[in-house]
């Protein structure tokens, strides 16, 4: 078995990060994820806690010297188990795949939790780990450092991914607030309006 932890800090809130988490996919910089459809999703109004089950669709992840050997999968599934805790200001989500599994097991766990740094605001910390065992005969150490190799260069390019949609996220919030505030003042200069227009009646 191999594995790879990564560790990683948002400049950003966790609200944002969460959001943008959500938001991810698809995505034009990852062109192999083909689709991402929550299957199963349940609320905790007790806790706040939001539990959910989404299918990945990804292009095939083996290598072609691993797919001559299975057939040439074309495609690969994967099903993510997330938690999202608002209160707690954490969000985990657990994935796993489907296609091949008896040939290569692949668990990814990605974990992001609040943090405040005192006089530098709002961060989000970011921890992503991968398990990977390979049951290919012969070549099951020379999969699992190809695994775990496509899993760091995923990952990177997940990390900007991530930074271009937490700052769109940001861009629509900023963008609501201010509509807000313009309905807010454009409510409070017709109350005005009319509370001149019944004073000047009763004169």
């Amino acid at each position: 078995m191999s594995s790879e932890l990564l560790q990683h800090t948002f400049r950003h809130s966790w609200r944002d990060c969460a959001l943008a988490s959500w938001q991810k996919w698809p995505n034009p910089q990852r062109p192999d994820v083909l689709s991402v459809d929550i299957i199963n999703k349940r609320y905790d109004e007790e806790t706040g806690v939001l539990y959910a089950t989404r299918l990945l669709i990804l292009k095939s992840f083996l290598p072609t010297w691993v797919r001559a050997l299975t057939g040439g999968h074309s495609l690969a599934y994967f099903v993510e188990e997330s938690v999202t805790d608002p209160h707690g200001e954490r969000l985990v989500l657990h994935t796993t795949n489907l296609t091949l599994e008896n040939l290569l097991q692949s668990e990814e766990t990605c974990v992001y939790t609040h943090e405040h740094r005192k006089e530098e605001g709002e961060f989000t910390k970011y921890e992503q780990q991968v398990l990977i065992k390979a049951n290919a005969w012969g070549v099951a150490k020379k999969l699992e450092r190809w695994s775990v190799d496509t899993f760091v260069a995923n990952a990177q390019k997940g990390r900007e991914i991530m930074e271009d949609v937490i700052r769109r996220v940001e861009k629509e919030a900023s963008a609501f607030q201010k509509g807000l505030s313009r309905f807010d003042l454009k409510k409070e200069e017709s109350s005005l309006a009319e509370d001149a227009s019944v004073h000047h009646s009763d004169l």
